[in-house]
């Protein structure tokens, strides 16, 4: 069994909520995660710094333009690195400050993919 994050996210593509589960295989997280999309505008779901899948899958996230696509994917690694770095830090007002710099790389993300 690995570890996988699911990260619900909000319309302005905000993290609403990142819950921890075990699952065996990445099929069943994302099987996991569609569950999830009734209480959420999306789901990001995360085995370690791996991206797994985003839900619903973005049109323009599929664009055959690769550079595009290239940097949507650093885009979402790095608020994955970013908010797990939040939850590591003893400091109660940087991992504050990280939390938020993690949903603004979202919300940036999200809005090039519009």
């Amino acid at each position: 069994m690995a570890c996988y994050r699911l990260i619900s996210l909000s319309i302005d593509g905000g993290a609403l909520e990142a819950r921890r589960f075990e699952f065996a295989r990445d099929r069943d997280a994302l099987d996991a995660a569609s569950l999830l999309l009734s209480e959420s505008a999306g789901v990001e779901v995360w085995n370690g710094a791996r991206l797994i899948g985003r839900l619903p899958r973005n049109v323009a996230a599929e664009s055959p333009d690769a550079d595009i696509g290239a940097f949507e994917d650093e885009l979402a690694e790095l608020f994955h690195e970013t908010w797990q770095l939040a939850e590591q830090v003893d400091d109660p007002q940087l991992a504050r400050r990280l939390f938020v710099m993690a949903n603004e790389i979202v919300a940036l993300r999200n809005q090039r993919l519009l």
